[in-house]
């Protein structure tokens, strides 16, 4: 199984969590910085999609990637995740509000 993480990071803190979270996954995963521009996704069984929250929105990049592939990404097994500096349940509305 190939799986994609694919992230957008405006400090660096996204990235440090994708290259721990690349470490604990098994089989082949590449990594891919959504600033790099927008990869083919069809190769992948998986994709890991995620970013950091500033003003309360995830990185604009990452919002048109997923509007982009969406149709793509529904036929795939998917992860998100984000990164913020508030509460779990602030999380969690973050999440869902993206």
């Amino acid at each position: 199984m190939k799986t994609l993480i694919i992230y957008g990071t405006k400090y660096g803190s996204t990235e440090k969590c994708v290259k721990q979270l690349e470490r604990k996954l098994i089989g082949e995963v590449e990594v891919h910085n959504i600033k790099d521009g927008i990869p083919t996704i069809q190769k992948y069984d998986k994709i890991i999609i995620g970013g950091s929250i500033y003003i309360g929105q995830i990185q604009k990049e990452i919002i048109n990637f997923c509007k982009e592939k969406e149709d793509e990404l529904l036929t795939k097994t998917l992860g998100l995740f984000i990164i913020c500096m508030g509460s779990e349940e602030m999380a969690k509305k973050q999440l869902n509000t993206v």
